[in-house]
């Protein structure tokens, strides 16, 4: 994720009547947790495949691309709940 593991999602509906509040939002390797919980399901899992690169930055476009190349392709799935 592009950025820190907490942060505050602001105008989000949580009740399915018109009501909007700010909504916290933390993860970590395991688990995307809201609250309030602005969701209709108990809880969920996502999951996206990509390349998880072991570097957060490059000396230079070539550098990155190298690392992209060599990176293989992985699965990442959390579990999303309330927290």
């Amino acid at each position: 994720m592009p950025w820190g593991p907490r942060r505050a999602l602001a105008f989000c509906p949580v009740d399915f009547q018109g009501t909007y509040a700010t909504v916290a939002m933390a993860w970590d390797d395991e688990a995307i947790t809201f609250a309030p919980w602005p969701f209709g399901e108990d809880e969920f899992s996502v999951s996206i495949h990509g390349k998880v690169l072991d570097a957060p930055t490059f000396p230079d476009e070539v550098a990155y691309h190298d690392a992209l190349r060599a990176a293989p392709y992985r699965r990442l799935t959390w579990r999303v709940a309330p927290e």
